[in-house]
């Protein structure tokens, strides 16, 4: 599991599948004699019993791991439990990708369907070339699922367009998916892009976003957020008893074009000393390594998200609410905390529309849009329930000032939800009314609902 909250769950029993028909039978058996019961396929789930049950059942599918590309090389036949890493490594001799995780160690059956977090990435999968192709759950041609009476059936748009839109955003409520096939798409073998980590001193953070006070957080606790090798880069820089602030962005040009304009203007518009920049030439698979290099497993995490309209007064106010509660926890041991944008354009919004279109019920005149993101990681297990309501703030704060200047949308997005958002009530009405019937036919005992506590129930 990524968190040790998770670790700190313990099952009774675990099951490993290794077919269908494996998880056909152990759902009737859960089901007859009402076990708890939890589905794991890469364990990236934030909080605690996300994908684990204490005292009940897990299904690890992590053995459903089987990998195929079609004939024509346009569809990918992926298991539940493959990590994107080894889909991308898989695909990479047919210059073909899939619209998938950019951490390579996230299970696939949590991305696409909602269960996972880390860095980037996930209900309905946000990916690498989501601009172009849509979310993961737009490119899903087809779903192999086991329903609550253990029935193995084929989904798609023309065989059940009702359950294949419940499967683009409802999460867990309808059925184990045990393969997913994938539209695939040409790609390049190499891409241009990277990381750049950026200093800025604590002077220009106070005076960018109008603080009263000077914000001067430690060398440590700013360079643990991007990696132990940053800290000995700046030390030889001359940067070690300074008190600075970073800045990080990840940028990729999935048409490898070289020192892109518009991250030039990015990098320039920050007004800040590149610290670190890992810009370059490099394929796909090599970039998902990079990411991974920057989610170690292991780790105390807590997310929390929203959505609003893009804004750059709301953006800089939103700053300052984090630097104001980062200052209330400065002092806590392995504090690795960021605050995260991450831009929908109205020409990714229109993919959600195909194929009879998704749950999240987003409209093309809702955008541009910005995904919201609150991470902070700690080592100390006391310190638990003080950095989970410090993530909390940050945004109820920026939904309280969202809603103030008419910026907010009630999208959140279900990879990065903590475990106390209400994920369903940001969908349409409509939308919400026909997941639950969908759910009502599908799973009349809700055995889904009622049996799965871990994750987010309709």
């Amino acid at each position: 599991y990524y968190t040790l909250m998770q670790r700190s769950t313990i099952p009774l029993c675990i099951v490993h599948p290794e077919s269908s028909q494996d998880v056909s039978e152990a759902i009737k058996i859960i089901s007859r004699h009402s076990c708890i019961f939890a589905i794991k396929s890469g364990g990236h789930a934030m909080f605690a019993g996300g994908s684990t049950a204490e005292g009940g059942i897990v299904l690890d599918l992590h053995l459903l791991n089987r990998l195929e590309l079609s004939e024509d090389r346009e569809t990918a036949y992926v298991g539940t439990g493959s990590r994107w890493g080894a889909v991308y490594e898989f695909l990479e001799p047919w210059n073909v990708t899939v619209v998938g995780g950019r951490v390579g160690d996230v299970g696939v059956g949590g991305f696409l369907l909602g269960g996972i977090s880390v860095l980037t990435i996930k209900i309905g999968g946000i990916s690498f070339i989501s601009r172009r192709y849509g979310w993961g759950c737009d490119n899903v041609r087809n779903y192999e699922i086991v329903l609550a009476n253990g029935t193995i059936a084929k989904v798609s748009y023309t065989s059940n367009p009702d359950l294949y839109f419940a499967l683009r955003g409802g999460g867990k409520n309808f059925g184990i998916v045990t393969r997913f096939d994938l539209e695939t798409h040409p790609t390049l073998s190499q891409w241009w892009g990277g990381f750049n980590f950026m200093i800025l001193s604590p002077s220009s953070i106070q005076s960018s976003l109008y603080l009263t006070r000077t914000f001067a957080p430690t060398l440590t606790y700013i360079l643990e957020t991007i990696s132990n090798f940053l800290a000995k880069i700046a030390c030889k820089l001359g940067y070690c008893h300074a008190n600075i602030y970073a800045v990080g962005t990840h940028t990729i040009h999935t048409s490898a074009v070289q020192n892109a304009p518009s991250f030039t203007k990015l990098v320039q518009d920050l007004q800040s000393k590149v610290l670190h920049s890992t810009l370059r030439m490099e394929s796909p698979y090599g970039f998902t390594k990079e990411v991974d290099a920057h989610n170690p497993v292991g780790v105390r995490m807590t997310y929390n998200t929203a959505t609003f309209k893009v804004n750059e007064t709301f953006i800089r106010d939103v700053a300052r609410i984090y630097v104001e509660e980062i200052e209330q926890v400065r002092h806590v041991k392995g504090l690795v905390s960021a605050i995260t944008t991450q831009t929908l354009a109205r020409d990714e919004i229109a993919q959600f529309g195909r194929n009879g279109g998704n749950a999240f019920g987003i409209k093309v005149e809702d955008g541009p849009l910005t995904i919201l993101l609150a991470s902070f990681g700690w080592a100390d297990e006391n310190d638990n329930e003080h950095i989970v309501r410090t993530a909390q703030n940050v945004i109820d704060r920026a939904v309280i000032l969202g809603k103030e200047m008419g910026v907010h949308h009630p999208f959140i997005y279900q990879n990065y939800a903590a475990k106390s958002q209400d994920v369903f009530g940001g969908y349409s009405v409509g939308n919400q009314e026909r997941l639950r019937r969908v759910q009502k036919e599908v799973d009349p005992e809700g055995v889904f609902s009622r049996l799965q506590p871990g994750y987010f129930t309709l």
